[in-house]
């Protein structure tokens, strides 16, 4: 990164299940899959008394201490590349991602790294900003207990959450 000189980054080496902090929040790296990849990272970030975890690309079957980590999130981003009908090897579909919502017990559930797959945004997703400034709020966003077959809880770009 020799265009970031004037920063003088510092590397910092982290390990999985280990809390650090930074910025005023605890950060903990969990383990996902991703095959053909080794040691690929999600996370979970605690502050305030709220806690969201943020899978990264990942398929479904991750290890028990992964899914703990996770448990009890207030808020789960998470990967849901494709619709339910689709099975991949590297990602969760959206019933795979609601699975993961409901094994770690996540308060709220908002899918990201979602693919053209999926029927245009208007029409597949719960979300549908009308202004740039919306802002969802726990009352707002999907609860993972709940189901939908035709409208799914894809994120989008510049999406305003408060927790």
């Amino acid at each position: 990164l020799n265009y970031l000189h004037f920063l003088q980054p510092k590397r910092y080496d982290v390990r999985f299940h280990e809390p650090f902090e930074l910025i005023g929040a605890t950060f903990t790296l969990f383990e996902v899959s991703h095959p053909r990849l080794k040691e690929c990272a999600g996370m979970v970030i605690e502050e305030n008394g709220k806690k969201v975890a943020i899978t990264g690309d990942t398929r479904l079957e991750i290890p028990v201490e992964s899914i703990e980590a996770m448990m009890g999130a207030d808020l789960l981003i998470t990967d849901a590349i494709a619709p339910p009908e689709i099975r991949l090897i590297k990602h969760m579909n959206a019933e795979e991602a609601l699975e993961m919502a409901r094994r770690t017990d996540a308060k709220s559930v908002i899918f990201t790294h979602i693919s053209h797959l999926y029927p245009p945004h208007n029409k597949a997703s719960l979300y549908n900003s009308t202004q740039p400034n919306d802002e969802y709020t726990p009352e707002k966003l999907h609860s993972p207990q709940k189901r939908s077959d035709e409208r799914w809880p894809l994120g989008y770009d510049r999406m305003k959450i408060r927790l």
